[in-house]
């Protein structure tokens, strides 16, 4: 039976459903949740709810992994680079955090030389065999220039595949954090970095009624991952939702609706804006160690 139909029924709400598509790449990530309660008239509110921190803090790591996932798809294409680099000496804590950030800085001044415009997250592994760092970043520069610029020990590389559904790599990269975070002797509490010239995904809403709960409606050109789908009540709001993707059975799949629906988030600021229509000024923006997103 729907969770909606159960609490409005317990509770006597009437409670509305909403739905977040986000657009990341070709991929859509759907989220259908209980957006708010109308009360009967003379109803007291209710108490409030006081979530235990393990539930926090597994809710969190399942959003930024949902976020990272939609990053990796919207910003990088085949023929991008999956890069592992490691060290012949294992640094301390403190130095390997030195070394990547050198790296980085090196990586966007080759990129720059090469007239390329160059995106890239990193994520560090600190507690898991030797410390390593992963990151992705965007193709066009030859493998062996990217490899000379790490003295510190190996890179071993991989291609990024065709179908730009990167979700499986994201999980991956994001392994460690999943269950350690915070944690001993790891210098930050940022699960990822980013580049500024990372491009955030939009997402748009759309009420809708409850069967969608139920049963989602699929547009063409498009089918529904089950593995993706997962469904439940939010332990901080309390408050039931279901969560999918969408995949595209081509290339050229667009969903027709998506210039309807309306904005959840604000449209990129001015520099974003003028970053994204005027990229080949990026190649003259000093180094920058990006960002995190973990909410």
């Amino acid at each position: 039976m729907n969770l909606v139909r159960v609490i409005n029924s317990a509770t006597g709400f009437d409670m509305k459903l909403r739905k977040e598509i986000t657009k990341a790449g070709q991929t859509y990530f759907i989220r259908i949740f209980g957006a708010r309660k109308s009360r009967p008239p003379g109803m007291k509110r209710e108490k409030r709810c006081r979530p235990t921190c393990e539930q926090v803090r597994h809710l969190n790591a399942l959003r930024a992994e949902r976020y990272f996932q939609m990053l990796l798809n919207h910003n990088f294409r085949d023929g991008d680079y999956h890069l592992t680099l490691t060290y012949e000496v294992v640094p301390t804590v403190d130095q390997a955090r030195k070394n990547i950030e050198k790296f980085q800085r090196r990586l966007r001044s080759l990129y720059r030389r090469r007239g390329v415009l160059l995106r890239w997250v990193s994520v560090t592994e600190y507690q898991r065999n030797r410390i390593h760092h992963h990151m992705v970043i965007t193709g066009g520069v030859s493998l062996e220039d990217i490899k000379a610029i790490w003295p510190d020990g190996f890179i071993f590389d991989r291609r990024l595949h065709t179908h730009g559904d990167y979700r499986d790599l994201a999980s991956y990269l994001l392994k460690e954090t999943r269950h350690h975070l915070p944690a001993e002797g790891v210098p930050s509490n940022r699960r990822y970095g980013y580049s500024r010239t990372i491009v955030k995904p939009e997402t748009r809403r759309e009420d809708v009624n409850l069967s969608e709960m139920d049963t989602p409606k699929v547009p063409k050109g498009y089918y529904l991952d089950e593995e993706t789908k997962f469904e439940g009540l939010n332990p901080v709001t309390e408050r039931p939702f279901v969560e999918y993707v969408l995949l595209p059975l081509a290339p050229e799949a667009d969903l027709k609706k998506w210039k309807r629906l309306k904005r959840t988030r604000p449209k990129p600021d001015g520099y974003q804006a003028w970053l994204r229509d005027h990229a080949e000024y990026q190649l003259q923006m000093p180094t920058d160690c990006g960002g995190l997103y973990d909410d």
